[in-house]
């Protein structure tokens, strides 16, 4: 799945209606398939590891955007990949 944020700019209204869409999405595959969800999320997740979700190589501190991100992927299961390497 390819997506792409609204920027700063945007109202919490238009950030939880960007967040809704790849939720409903995901409800139409397998729960055995795997999903990448990939694309701009317009969120800095800062430089330190948390759990399996944010790895130890982010960049840069945590903003409002990073923590919306954040709790999306550990609420759905997903990790966010390049900040493992």
């Amino acid at each position: 799945m390819q997506v792409y944020a609204p920027t700063a700019e945007a109202s919490e209204e238009e950030i939880t209606e960007f967040y809704w869409q790849p939720d409903h999405a995901k409800r139409k595959y397998r729960s055995k398939e795997v999903t990448i969800v990939m694309g701009d999320f317009n969120a800095q997740v800062g430089n330190g590891r948390e759990g399996s979700t944010v790895g130890p190589h982010g960049l840069g501190e945590r903003n409002d955007r990073g923590d919306v991100f954040v709790d999306w992927c550990r609420d759905n299961n997903q990790v966010i990949s390049n900040t493992w390497f």
